[in-house]
């Protein structure tokens, strides 16, 4: 599910969550780079958030990551 970056060797998946009947415009971006994912989140228009966590392998942070791209994806998110 992941999409590998072969420049930097970074996974990195882009989603968005978009429903304007209820007022929603949201993008959720995750890379994997070494032992972390860095998630960067917020309103689609708007600067947004980082939030990082540290894994004890490249391996670890790439199943954390897919476990989160899986919940993002049954709460509406898509790609885009």
């Amino acid at each position: 599910m992941m999409t590998q970056n072969k420049k930097d060797t970074q996974d990195k998946t882009y989603l968005e969550h978009i429903d304007p009947t209820k007022n929603i415009s949201k993008f959720w971006e995750i890379t994997v780079a070494e032992k972390k994912f860095s998630v960067y989140f917020g309103r689609i228009g708007t600067k947004g958030f980082v939030k990082e966590k540290e894994f004890s392998s490249y391996e670890a942070a790439v199943k954390g990551a897919e476990k989160m791209i899986a919940s993002k994806i049954k709460k509406g998110y898509r790609k885009r």
